[in-house]
């Protein structure tokens, strides 16, 4: 007992103080590094789920548009079987070719 309270094994007041101001930011640079992970790791998701956002919102606009193209298509279709039941559809074919082919000239206006 006497060996454990000798002066030699015991530490002086500052060197207490210095050991544990440094294992104080020891400690406090721990907790901010393990704190930055977790926030970095959350902006980080959602980040990740915004871009996947985008892009689904992206194809979405894509797919939108491939079914109203086919939508037209199918409705000029219905339109050119409707007229080929019609008889006077020869007739109308060569007039919208003849329409087809006026050309409008752009007059300038005198104020």
């Amino acid at each position: 007992m006497q060996k454990f309270f000798s002066k030699s094994s015991r530490k002086t007041l500052s060197s207490q103080m210095h050991s544990g101001t440094i294992l104080l930011l020891i400690s406090i640079t721990l907790v901010f590094l393990f704190l930055s992970f977790f926030a970095l790791s959350y902006h980080n998701k959602n980040a990740t789920n915004g871009y996947q956002l985008k892009v689904l919102r992206e194809e979405r606009e894509k797919l939108m548009f491939e079914i109203e193209t086919e939508e037209m298509k199918i409705a000029d279709l219905s339109a050119i079987n409707k007229k080929k039941t019609d008889e006077n559809f020869e007739e109308e074919v060569e007039e919208k070719n003849y329409i087809t082919k006026i050309i409008y000239l752009q007059g300038k206006s005198s104020q």
